[in-house]
């Protein structure tokens, strides 16, 4: 399966769509890139803020904004969709600020979403077993998802970093992904 890289070349750094594409193969191995078949770089936009007033004159906040604004300030970096019905997978990248961590960051929430049950029960128990204070980062704590997708940024990018911080997480990683090459 082709992966389409698109949007890259319209960001502010210049960078291509290739230099995208070759540094992604050089960072994820084939298997752990086969879920995914678009990756597209498409810049946040600014709601704007959309207040109404109401017949006394109080002015309060729209809730379909507040709504967006919660979705918008979660997607801020990026976001992995997975359409159930096709099984048509992207990613979309929405800055260009650590984009490495990032891309990483969303391809992992496309490997998590192809663990064996047993492995994502395993990961789930790790999780938990977290010491708040322990999270690689303040995003790792939101959820299990959240800390699985930031653990394999880390395991692609530092894995020797991801050793000293939760050296568990990383025998897990090493494990599973090595048993998803082998599928």
């Amino acid at each position: 399966m082709t992966l389409r890289v698109s949007g890259f070349d319209q960001a502010r750094q210049g960078i291509s769509n290739e230099e995208v594409l070759r540094v992604i193969c050089e960072l994820i191995p084939e298997p752990e890139r086969q879920g995914v078949q678009e990756l597209v770089y498409e810049p946040a936009v600014d709601l704007g803020v959309e207040l109404r007033a109401d017949r006394t004159g109080r002015v309060h906040l729209d809730i379909e904004y507040a709504m967006r604004q919660r979705y918008a300030k979660q997607a801020e970096l990026g976001f992995h969709e997975l359409r159930k019905d096709s099984g048509f997978e992207r990613i979309v990248i929405r800055t260009t600020e650590d984009m490495d961590g990032n891309i990483l960051h969303e391809f992992g929430h496309s490997v998590q979403n192809r663990l064996s049950s047993q492995a994502k029960s395993e990961w789930s128990r790790l999780h938990v077993l977290t010491a708040p204070e322990a999270f690689i980062s303040e995003r790792a704590s939101a959820d299990e998802d959240e800390d699985f997708a930031e653990c394999y940024a880390l395991f692609r990018l530092k894995p020797a970093r991801l050793r000293e911080l939760d050296p568990k997480k990383l025998a897990f990683l090493e494990s599973n992904l090595n048993a998803l090459r082998d599928v």
